[in-house]
């Protein structure tokens, strides 16, 4: 199933062993709204998707315009590593800041991210790691 890029905004595919699903995580206002749906519980990968989309159109809905039109119109990113498909991401959630480097790497059905935090790895090797899982994916 093949999806339009834009149409998964707020939606990342979740891969890990016995674990399938996608993640659906908006942001707003120091608030995050997050739920998993898991391949396994609702009928396979195409409903799993389906109805992560429908549960973040309904979030989104209730959220002011201005978010809306920011979310079904998503900015564009420029990797800061030199390598495209891994970007440094800094971000507060539940009163901390997260400080990662991410690989990204769309698939006929989305999209697969992996983040090597740089407080568990360092700067350099968590750099390295996102990298590699890039290639390696």
């Amino acid at each position: 199933m093949k999806q339009e890029s834009s149409n998964l905004v707020g939606i990342t595919r979740h891969v890990q062993k016995g674990l399938c699903g996608w993640n659906v995580r908006i942001c707003h206002e120091k608030e995050t709204y997050m739920r998993y749906f898991a391949d396994i519980k609702n009928g396979g990968e195409s409903s799993a998707l389906q109805k992560a989309i429908e549960y973040r159109d309904q979030t989104v809905a209730k959220l002011p315009e201005k978010v809306q039109q920011r979310i079904q119109k998503p900015r564009r990113t420029h990797p800061s590593s030199g390598v495209p498909g891994v970007t440094f991401v800094v971000c507060e959630a539940l009163g901390r800041e997260y400080r990662y480097w991410q690989s990204s790497k769309k698939t006929e059905t989305g999209s697969v991210k992996r983040k090597f935090s740089v407080n568990k790895y360092g700067f350099e090797q968590a750099k390295e790691m996102a990298i590699r899982a890039l290639a390696g994916s």
